[in-house]
């Protein structure tokens, strides 16, 4: 997928790219860090995860993240593990703040 198709895609899903940049560059909502494996990138620029549990938070299972347009997505596929960080943005959506692959010194 082409990465300027991403923004556009997201200010549909998410609403105002205002809000979404914002939330981006200053989440309102707890950032969580934790370790997953990229399942999926779906055709709408969202990206699907299978996550470890995050103590206290939730318990692990697959969810799908829409990866802010500072998260460079190249060199990640599907399958790899990761550890990124994210938080809920607008619309009750889960926003990917951060994503590298696991044991990278990034």
């Amino acid at each position: 997928m082409k990465r300027r198709v991403i923004p556009l895609v997201l200010a549909l899903c998410l609403g105002s790219p205002r809000a979404l940049l914002a939330q981006c560059h200053e989440p309102e909502e707890p950032v969580h860090a934790t370790r997953g494996r990229v399942v999926a990138f779906e055709r709408n620029g969202l990206v699907r995860i299978a996550h470890e549990a995050i103590p206290g938070v939730m318990a692990a299972m697959t969810m799908v993240f829409a990866p802010c347009p500072a998260v460079d997505l190249t060199g990640v596929a599907v399958g790899d593990t990761i550890s990124f960080r994210f938080t809920r943005g607008p619309g009750g959506r889960f926003l990917l703040l951060a994503l590298e692959p696991a044991g990278s010194s990034r």
